[in-house]
Formats: C-alpha cells, sequence, structure tokens
C-alpha cells in the first residue's frame, strides 16, 4: 500500500535526524506558555501569529494544540491546526521538526495522506533536510499509485515538473510531463499540463530554449515536445523576418497534427503572428512545356503538383504554384518576375530551355531542380544547380546491380548501336562494371538503320560465323560466348528485331539487360509486344504503380477520382511539391546549406522510385527494375529469375 510505504518514508527520514543530531530543539517564544489560557485564547493568538507570519509562535501554539484533545477544542479544527504547525515549522526551517510532525499528523488521522497537503509538505520538508532525491522518488511514487486519486497524483506530477523546471534539468522535466499527460484520464488535466507547458516555455532563455530541444530530440507532434518545437518556431519568426514562411508552414502543420487536448491558444497565437508578419504560404516554381511537341509531358507535371498542393492544404499547408511556359518567347523575362518567395524550381524538362536559362545567368538567383539527365557542360551539380531526375548512370547501376550483386554474373557483354547514346550508354556500363569488379568480355556495335547487317553484328558478338547454327549443320559446335549477360542499350523497337538474332544463333541463355527506353515502350504497347524473347529480360523503370508505398496509393487514388492519368511524370510533379515544401526556402549563395539539408536523412515518402543527395548534392535515383509478364510489365522476381535462367542454361548446355 502507498500510505505505508509513506509511513515508512517519514519514519526513516525522523529517524535519520534524530541520528545525525538534525533534530532542533523545541523553540518557543516565552510568551506562547501562559497558565489557565482557555483554548479559544490560544486560538486567538495562533490566529493572530500566523496573519502577522510570526511563525515561531504561531508553530509553538499550534503545537500545543494539534494532538492531545483539549476542552472546548472544536475537533473539525485539528486538520487546520495541525496544517499550519507543519507549514510554520517549514517556514521557521525546522525541516526535522515537520517530518516528525507529518509522521504524528498521518499516525492520528490516516486521511490525511490521502490530500495533496501532506505529501506537498512532505517533499518540501525533504528537500529541506537536502533529500531532493527522496522527494523526488516519493513524488514519482505518488503519480504512479493507480489506486490513488488523480488530483492526489496529478498534483505530484506538477510538483515534479516545478521541481526539475528550478533544478534546469528539463529532460526529466519533459519525460514527467510526458508521463503526466499519457495518465491523464481526462482533457481537462491535458489542458492544464498544455498551459503549464506552455508558460514554462515563454518563460526559457533562448539558450535554454535550444538546449532543452536539442536535449529531448523534439517529436515535433507529441507532447511536450510540440509545445517547446512551437515556441523555438515562434521565437524564430519574430527574431528573424526572413524565417516567417518557414516557421509558419510548421506551426500550421503542426496545429493540423499534434495531438492536442485544446488547441485554442495555439490557434490564437498564430493568428496573431499571422496579423503582425502576414499570411505567407509557400512559392514553389515551374518551368514547363505548355505547348508544343512536350505539352503533354508538361500538363501532366503540373497535373501531379495541383495533387500534392491539394493535398498539402488538407493538412493545413498553404502552398502557392507559379508556373512559366517553357516555349514561351520572353521565358527569361518570366522567369526574373517569378516572385522572390519563388526561390525553388521545378525544370525544365528541354536542355534547349534550360541553355537559355543559363544563357541568361538566371540560375544564379535560385535553385533550379531540373527534369533532365544531366546538367550539361560546364555546369557542377550541388553548386550551379541540381537535378530532380534519373541519369543514364542510375540505369547501369541498377542492372549491374542486379546482374552481378544479385545473380553473380562477372562476364558481360554490350550491343550496341553505333550512335551516340548508345556508345555513351555502353561505355558507362563498361566503367561501372569494371568498379565492381566486372568484365565485359565483348563490346560489338551495329549500324541503327542498316538491319540487314545486324546478322553479322550478333554473329561477331557471339563469336560464330555468319549463318552458322546448328539447325543447318549438326555436326557444328558453337562456342559459348564467354558471357552470361548482354546489355543493348537501344529503343524498344529495335531491339525487338535485333533479339531473334541471338536466337537464330541458338543462344536463348543470356541475361538481357535493357535501358528504362525498354519499360517506357513496354507500357504504351505491351500487347504487341512477342514476350517469348524477353523472358530473361530486365529493365530499369521510375514509376511502379502497384508500389505499396502510401505516397504512390494516394496519388493513384487521387487520379482514379479525378480522371488525372497516374505516370511517372504526374509522379515527378506530385513529388516535386511535397519534396519542395518540406525543403522550405532557398537562399542564393547558400548552396553548401542545401547540399546538407539534401543530403540529411529524411523520412520522405517517395511515390516514384526514391532520389538521394550526397554531401555534394549529386543525385541519384534507385530504379525499380521489372520483367516482362503476360499482362505487361511487372516488378522483378529475382528468385523467379534465378530459376529460369538455370533452366535455359541446363537446357542448352554444351
Amino acid at each position: 500500500m502507498f500510505v505505508s510505504r509513506s509511513a515508512c518514508l517519514v519514519l526513516c527520514v525522523a529517524l535519520l535526524a534524530l541520528l545525525t543530531g538534525c533534530l532542533p530543539k523545541k523553540i518557543l517564544p516565552p510568551d506562547v506558555l501562559r497558565p489557565a489560557e482557555s483554548v479559544q485564547a490560544q486560538l486567538h493568538r495562533a490566529e493572530l501569529a500566523w496573519q502577522a507570519r510570526n511563525f515561531s509562535e504561531s508553530a509553538g501554539i499550534y503545537e500545543q494544540l494539534a494532538w492531545e484533545p483539549r476542552e472546548g477544542l472544536d475537533l473539525h479544527m485539528l486538520p487546520v491546526i495541525r496544517e499550519r504547525l507543519v507549514q510554520s515549522l517549514l517556514q521557521t526551517r525546522h525541516y526535522a521538526q515537520a517530518v516528525l510532525a507529518l509522521e504524528r499528523w498521518g499516525e492520528s488521522d490516516p486521511l490525511a495522506r490521502s490530500q495533496w497537503p501532506w505529501h506537498d509538505f512532505l517533499s518540501r520538508a525533504l528537500v529541506g533536510l537536502g533529500r531532493d532525491a527522496l522527494a523526488r522518488e516519493h513524488l514519482t511514487d505518488l503519480m504512479r499509485q493507480g489506486d490513488a486519486a488523480w488530483d492526489l497524483r496529478f498534483a505530484a506530477g506538477v510538483q515534479l515538473v516545478e521541481m526539475h523546471r528550478q533544478a534546469r534539468a528539463y529532460e526529466p522535466m519533459a519525460k514527467i510531463l510526458a508521463e503526466v499527460f499519457a495518465l491523464a484520464p481526462e482533457d481537462d488535466s491535458r489542458v492544464q499540463l498544455e498551459r503549464m507547458a506552455m508558460h514554462i516555455a515563454k518563460g526559457l532563455s533562448d539558450g535554454e530554449l535550444k538546449t532543452l530541444v536539442q536535449e529531448v530530440g523534439v517529436e515535433q507532434r507529441l507532447f511536450p515536445d510540440s509545445i517547446f518545437f512551437w515556441e523555438s518556431q515562434r521565437r524564430a519568426a519574430v527574431r528573424e523576418p526572413g524565417a516567417w514562411p518557414e516557421a509558419w508552414a510548421g506551426l500550421k502543420r503542426l496545429l493540423q497534427q499534434g495531438e492536442w487536448a485544446d488547441s485554442a491558444l495555439l490557434a490564437a497565437d498564430l493568428e496573431q503572428l499571422e496579423e503582425s508578419f502576414g499570411l505567407p504560404g509557400l512559392c514553389i516554381g515551374f518551368v514547363l512545356p505548355l505547348d508544343g511537341a512536350l505539352a503533354e509531358t508538361g500538363w501532366k507535371i503540373l497535373r501531379g503538383a495541383e495533387a500534392a498542393q491539394r493535398m498539402l492544404s488538407l493538412e493545413g499547408v498553404e502552398v502557392r504554384l507559379e508556373v512559366v511556359n517553357a516555349l514561351s518567347p520572353d521565358l527569361e523575362e518570366h522567369v526574373r518576375r517569378l516572385v522572390a518567395e519563388c526561390s525553388i524550381i521545378g525544370g525544365p524538362v528541354q536542355r534547349e530551355t534550360w541553355q537559355r536559362i543559363q544563357s541568361a545567368g538566371l540560375h544564379h538567383e535560385r535553385a533550379f531542380f531540373t527534369f533532365l539527365p544531366a546538367l550539361g557542360e560546364g555546369l557542377q551539380e550541388g553548386r550551379d544547380a541540381w537535378r530532380f531526375f534519373s541519369s543514364p548512370k542510375d540505369q547501369v547501376r541498377a542492372l549491374l546491380g542486379v546482374a552481378m550483386d544479385d545473380l553473380g554474373i562477372v562476364n558481360t557483354a554490350v550491343l550496341h548501336p553505333e550512335d551516340r547514346f548508345g556508345r555513351h550508354m555502353s561505355e558507362l556500363f563498361a566503367r561501372e562494371a569494371a568498379q565492381r569488379g566486372g568484365v565485359v568480355r565483348r563490346v560489338q556495335g551495329y549500324s541503327p538503320t542498316d538491319h540487314v547487317e545486324w546478322g553479322e553484328s550478333v554473329a561477331g558478338l557471339l563469336g560464330v560465323q555468319p549463318q552458322q547454327r546448328r539447325g543447318r549443320a549438326e555436326k557444328v559446335q558453337l562456342p559459348n560466348p564467354g558471357f552470361q549477360a548482354l546489355f543493348i542499350p537501344d529503343s524498344l523497337t529495335q531491339v525487338e528485331m535485333l533479339i531473334p538474332q541471338l536466337f537464330y544463333y541458338d543462344e536463348p541463355r543470356l541475361l538481357l539487360l535493357g535501358p528504362e527506353l525498354w519499360t517506357q515502350a513496354w507500357s504504351r504497347r505491351a500487347e504487341r509486344i512477342e514476350t517469348q524473347y524477353f523472358r530473361l529480360a530486365v529493365m530499369p523503370g521510375t514509376w511502379w504503380p502497384d508500389n505499396p508505398s502510401p505516397a504512390t496509393r494516394t496519388l493513384v487514388r487521387y487520379a482514379e477520382e479525378t480522371g488525372m492519368v497516374a505516370d511517372f511524370w504526374t509522379a515527378l510533379g506530385y513529388d516535386f511539391v511535397r519534396w519542395a515544401e518540406r525543403l522550405g526556402r532557398f537562399s542564393p549563395g547558400t548552396h553548401a546549406a542545401l547540399n546538407a539539408t539534401l543530403a540529411g536523412p529524411a523520412d520522405f515518402q517517395w511515390s516514384m522510385a526514391p532520389l538521394r543527395w550526397d554531401a555534394q548534392g549529386i543525385v541519384r535515383q534507385d530504379l525499380y527494375l521489372f520483367q516482362s509478364a503476360s499482362s505487361g510489365l511487372e516488378i522483378l522476381d529475382l528468385e523467379g529469375l534465378r530459376i529460369r535462367l538455370e533452366r535455359m542454361r541446363s537446357l542448352h548446355e554444351r
């Protein structure tokens, strides 16, 4: 029982005081003891002493009246007399006597221990004796006493918070606040705790508040961290006018998503700030083709951005979208006229548009996150601009990851068209394979337009004579090509005509690795593709419509409800707005700080394949890998692919 524990605690402290000589003798004024004085006269004198704050005299008189029944003493007065006795002893710093008085009070009236004043006086007496840890332990036990009255437990928790606050022990103070908040059986107590935490937060110095936020490791939504984060954001807005838009977004989100018992005071606080600094709303800019050959792409990105804007609005976060048509003759002037708050720009999609922006020097004034695979010569990622898009290297990295890391294939080959794209992808593949410890055994080019020569190119790749195959000369022993995976960086239309040549030369065993071009084309005309040639094919992609990610599912549902098409381009706009809102505003010349933010840990939910930036601001996209299926493409089943490879190797063993 808690009562017995309290009694034991009081007795132990009293004995300790006696043994250490801490218990002082009774100090009573000479006029306290008056012979033949009536009880009423004593009570009158005690009241006068109490009102005059003469606690030494009031202690002496109340001690005569507190314990032994006296004729003419109303028993209903005893609780008041005993309480004033203890308070008088505390006021005169006779802490050990106060502990003994509390012990006698508890023995005389067991109900006293069920009232908060008794425990309050005990904790104060213990602190006075230098037993702070014992006082905190007693209050903690009382706070957690499940069968005690809630008012008693609540008062103990509040007292604990105050003790830690006075000691500037902010981390344990926050933990106690959180524990009492969780224990509270009704909102009234939680509201009181919120008011208390707000009062504490406002009374902290900037340094103390910063220390508290750092020590606690703020989880913004949960009490009391939400209160301290709120106050830190409020001060940032007041202290630094330029920080208001970002602070406003954080406060608005916290007001909407925080676990509040009563958010009325916070709402009023935010409203007052809005009256002082205005209603900002984060601005995000776009440079997109809204007419011309790529108009469909530009409008898809914009529709995805608007979907994200609506979702954020439902969360209480207002975002403004400013869009510049990339094909406008006055493109540069339109970009210059964007409001200063639009410091982060998504796009452009076309290289020609990007070159116009560079030539005008506009990329130095805002943070451009281009939707391009590369920034171009002379520009450095993380300094001149950034990318919000995958690169050819991401495709090669994903393909070699499954071939070498997952399937253990070390020897590979490349069959590429003799054009700029084919040669570039071939070189990337060879470099990445070498870095991983792999070997590209053969690199064979072919004319992109002369289909008649393709048979000779494939024969040269496999190391056989043209037209030589088992179907025509049974005694011919076709050699093993010396590689088990083949990369073909060409369009799906070209590859559909090229791959049958491998089967013509009786080589169906190769793991076929294709660029993202295959994935993009496959989704448009899956029903017309001869899938028997692609059973061992793997291709990367940025959009997986069946992705279980909450962000993907939300976008797909929104598309279904509004008649919008959910694909990679809509996902790009959708993710960019949500991601840019999290990023906040960009100030020119702060590239290093932005890079550090980009490279930091994040819990962002992507709807498309996730993007990651390193400390230099260089991005990579972790692409999905797909395989052919009767219904189109499906996410790669690695174990199924391994089994099919082994089966084909055993059927065509040489």
